[in-house]
């Protein structure tokens, strides 16, 4: 399994630090939740004994939760984040929940990814 920080480099280009005032870090904490975050998703432990990235990994998601409900997000919002935290991509959120129209749901991550990165 790729950690969050290969994926991201692979991606955009290096990044030190997983940094919640980085609108990309944000983005991808929300995309790849499911593969990374320990507490989120107890299936993906590794067998050996937890490392010092998972316990950081784990302190990440923990500052993304508290900056998520400083944010004081809408219900629609809400669930939108929650299934994207599941691997379901916008598209499929849109066909799925019917929530908004496919361009509207891109247009409302980019601002709920700003609305975090602000707060944090």
């Amino acid at each position: 399994m790729l950690t969050l920080t290969k994926k991201l480099s692979q991606k955009e280009g290096i990044i030190e630090e997983l940094t919640l005032t980085n609108p990309i870090v944000v983005k991808h904490l929300i995309f790849f939740r499911d593969q990374v975050d320990i507490t989120y998703n107890p299936s993906i432990l590794p067998t050996s004994t937890i490392s010092t990235i998972d316990i950081e990994m784990v302190a990440t998601y923990m500052s993304l939760d508290l900056a998520i409900a400083k944010c004081r997000f809408s219900k629609k919002e809400l669930t939108l984040l929650n299934y994207l935290f599941k691997g379901y991509s916008v598209f499929d959120v849109v066909k799925k929940t019917q929530l908004y129209p496919t361009k509207t749901a891109y247009r409302v991550l980019g601002r709920i990814v700003n609305r975090i990165a602000q707060v944090s």
